[in-house]
């Protein structure tokens, strides 16, 4: 089937490049950043759990991407266990764009009083963008996960491994 050979092909190279990236991420982060003595002023709430745990959130992106590299490598390789991997992968990340989407709306609107007009549009643009990159995401990776756990992809999936 051909969505499933594209599909595979693509997550390995994007997989093997987010599992690069993560690496470098880890590099970086416990070099160069101290989470203690370096917090941000003025930030809400959102902002300085993220910032405190940056080395927990670090790990978790580096683990995502090694597990989607192991799953798009087991479903190039046509093992069945590949489609429940990505299946509980598109489950997290759809949590995680609508986690992001409700977070940006409840936690980030600015302070009319102490935001210029130009920064404060500007903030606005962008809390709609994280907003409808979010959900958009979302909308993909329930797609793709339809898609995945679809009748004729487990048959394609079963005829390629006999």
């Amino acid at each position: 089937m051909k969505f499933l050979w594209l599909f595979s092909r693509a997550a390995f190279a994007l997989s093997t490049l987010a599992t690069v990236i993560g690496l470098f991420n880890v590099v970086i982060v416990f070099l160069a950043v101290d989470s203690k003595s370096a917090l941000p002023a003025g930030e809400n709430g959102v902002s300085l759990f993220l910032f405190e745990h940056i080395r927990l959130f670090t790990f978790f992106f580096l683990f995502y991407s090694v597990a989607a590299l192991i799953g798009s490598i087991g479903l190039m390789k046509s093992y069945s266990w590949a489609i429940s991997l990505w299946s509980l992968l598109f489950i997290l990340g759809i949590a995680w764009s609508l986690g992001a989407a409700t977070l940006e709306l409840i936690f980030v609107p600015p302070s009319h009083a102490e935001v210029s007009a130009s920064r404060l549009r500007f903030l606005n643009v962008t809390q709609y963008m994280v907003i409808t990159m979010g959900l958009g995401s979302a909308l993909i990776e329930v797609w793709l996960l339809k898609k995945l756990r679809s009748p004729e992809v487990r048959l394609a999936l079963k005829r390629i491994s006999k």
